[in-house]
């Protein structure tokens, strides 16, 4: 878990909250078997079931988006860490590019994937140093951030973008 959390804090959405942090830290019976319980192949690949609001994944979206600090994007974030092929990472601009309420982000992204053709897209957007071991679902997570994040964001002057 220590990792996950420097990981996530990588990421942009560092763990603030004190309490949050050492209750994580403390392996809490919820973090450390849920994520046991949730299937680890590729969204498209996961019956539909494995991901419905009484599966193992929502179960635990809600144990970690209960603590306090936590949020969507974090939840996202933590979760994607333990479920690489198969939680989408969703923060604010995924979000508005799906338009749909936070319960439906893994069907729709889901649905979306299903189709190989579409996977071919997406994986055609791999750069050539980006290795094969970067999953399907974080070049989609790229690909949407980088085209619909806002321009004046600091990242973007730093690349001369």
């Amino acid at each position: 878990m220590p990792s996950d959390l420097l990981a996530v804090s990588f990421l942009g959405t560092p763990f603030m909250e004190p309490w949050t942090v050492r209750h994580l830290l403390s392996n809490p019976p919820e973090i450390v078997s849920l994520p046991r319980k949730i299937p680890d192949g590729p969204l498209w690949e996961v019956p539909e079931s494995e991901l419905d609001r009484d599966s193992a994944a929502w179960r635990f979206w809600d144990s970690l988006d209960a603590l306090p600090g936590v949020g969507p994007t974090r939840v996202g974030k933590l979760m994607a860490r333990k479920r690489r092929h198969l939680i989408p990472i969703v923060d604010d601009v995924v979000a508005t590019f799906l338009l749909v309420p936070e319960s439906e982000w893994w069907s729709v992204v889901r649905s979306y994937v299903l189709d190989q053709r579409r996977r071919g897209y997406i994986e055609a957007l791999r750069p050539g140093d980006v290795s094969a071991s970067v999953p399907t679902l974080r070049l989609l997570d790229a690909a949407i951030w980088m085209r619909y994040s806002p321009p004046a964001l600091p990242y973007r002057k730093e690349l001369g973008n």
